[in-house]
């Protein structure tokens, strides 16, 4: 069995922008008018640590996958939050072939004899839980009805028990009896949806205006899957997706007369959260916003007043955030461009003053509480602002600079350093023999050499190259450092 990467198929750049369509040039010249779609990379549905695990074709239906390596598994780098009552969707569809269809394999050997499909939802922490819904079909070519069941792991192969499953050692715990029925004949789309809140939700005989629960609180075994399971998943923002079918060739599946979950090698993802991924010729509208997570403050970390900062969005592969980093999201996504994402922070100081940056870097001011969103948008102009979160910042000891340093300077060109004062954490100048807080100023050339300074505190900018300015200051009460680059040209 392989597994399509649900989560992969969420991760489609693409060249045109939906919201602010870009125009082409068209044969005389003039400017045609974007038609809003995006161009699909299929490519990155097949990343991992293989290539070409399937063969995907862009399709009216959906996208049409179909296994051709015999392969078991993959994990998906791709992040679906469940944070916040955020929820993950996906609409599919299992189609059949009839005994006169030229994709019919042998006689009694559909590919979906048994087995349809598994729907492997994993926790994107390091315990890494995994939930696993598995719809299944009768072996008769004539069956119409897909039925389900629900179980869920712990640390890769090993299972996770309620304690009154102890005894059952040998097997995972499930609730049966619960389907998600419809006719598979038809290609009648699947529904599923996952939330923290009521797990596994479907509509029920494959069309419904209403999500209906998988498990029901009100039955003694569903009851200890939904304990368990909620367990597990109280701590996850994200999860990975994974729809895994067989990998196995028709040429394959018809040499060793497959049955069963071998045989289930074709699947068509329709929809993901919304986004709607039917489109004949690769290109789609993208219509569906971005998410990004909300504000985290780094464990052992804290917000200094008067400093300034860099917001880090960890990429989807990253496990930690940066040696420097205070502020950050833990993950960004977008169902067609988590790649090519750009982002603004929107911050109302303790005065209740509001700014929006342009980028990550910001400023904090006076102590206090801030209050910070984040806030993501993808190329197509479709935008997502994260859920507020308050940080205090405190006031430290450390150097206040009267003045501004450049950035750049011309070579020859002679600069003035900028007093400072000390204050600590108090905002006090003085310590407690009533001394003010001293500090010192070291200038270093391109060359690592140190830069005389004047009585008057000026210095020459005699080299090309990056100077460094540092301003240091160390007393009983504490001890601060800032240092600026100058490139000299």
């Amino acid at each position: 069995m392989t597994a399509l990467l649900l989560a992969l198929c969420a991760a489609f750049p693409f060249a045109a922008c939906a919201e602010n369509p870009s125009a082409s040039t068209g044969e005389n010249g003039g400017e045609t008018p974007s038609d809003g779609k995006v161009e699909m990379d299929l490519t990155l549905m097949n990343e991992y640590a293989h290539e070409n695990i399937f063969e995907i074709t862009p399709t009216a239906d959906g996208l049409m996958m179909e296994g051709i390596q015999n392969l078991k598994a993959a994990c998906s780098k791709m992040r679906f939050p469940i944070l916040d009552g955020e929820k993950l969707s996906c609409t599919f569809a299992l189609p059949t072939f009839e005994e006169d269809s030229e994709d019919y394999l042998v006689t009694g050997v559909n590919m979906h004899t048994k087995t349809c499909v598994d729907i492997l939802l994993i926790g994107q922490t390091t315990e890494r839980p995994t939930a696993q819904l598995r719809l299944w079909a009768e072996r008769s070519p004539d069956a119409v009805c897909v039925s389900s069941r629900i179980t869920y792991r712990l640390n890769g192969e090993s299972a996770t028990y309620d304690t009154s499953f102890a005894e059952e050692a040998a097997t995972y715990p499930y609730a049966d009896g619960k389907k998600v029925t419809g006719n598979m004949r038809a290609s009648m789309p699947f529904t599923v949806v996952f939330d923290k809140e009521n797990l596994f939700q479907s509509y029920v005989d494959g069309d419904g205006e209403t999500l209906v629960p998988l498990l029901d609180e009100t039955k003694e075994t569903d009851k200890k899957v939904i304990d368990g399971m909620k367990e597990l998943f109280a701590d996850v923002q994200s999860v990975s997706a994974v729809f895994r079918f067989s990998g196995k060739t028709r040429e394959d599946l018809v040499n060793e007369g497959m049955t069963g979950f071998e045989a289930s090698s074709c699947f068509v993802l329709k929809e993901i959260n919304g986004q709607n991924l039917c489109t004949a010729d690769g290109r789609i509208k993208d219509d569906c916003a971005p998410y990004i997570a909300p504000p985290e403050l780094v464990e052992g970390k804290s917000l200094a007043a008067y400093t300034d900062y860099t917001y880090e969005v960890k990429t989807n592969e990253a496990s930690e955030a940066g040696r420097d980093t205070v502020l950050y999201s833990s993950f960004a996504t977008d169902v067609l461009s988590w790649k090519n994402l750009s982002y603004s922070l929107v911050i109302t100081a303790p005065d209740g003053s509001v700014t929006t940056t342009e980028g990550l870097a910001f400023s904090i001011g006076a102590a206090g509480e801030y209050k910070v969103r984040v806030v993501v948008r993808d190329e197509s102009g479709n935008e997502y602002t994260s859920p507020e979160r308050t940080f205090t910042a405190a006031d430290t000891y450390r150097i206040n600079i009267e003045g501004d340093i450049p950035a750049t300077a011309s070579r020859g060109s002679t600069f003035r350093l900028p007093s400072a004062y000390v204050t600590n954490a108090d905002g006090e100048r003085t310590d407690a023999s009533g001394n003010a807080y001293t500090y010192t100023v070291t200038v270093e050339d391109p060359l690592a050499m140190e830069v005389e300074i004047s009585e008057e505190g000026t210095i020459t900018f005699d080299r090309n190259g990056i100077y460094i300015i540092t301003y240091t200051s160390e007393s009983a009460d504490g001890t601060d450092e800032r240092v600026w680059r100058v490139t000299v040209s």
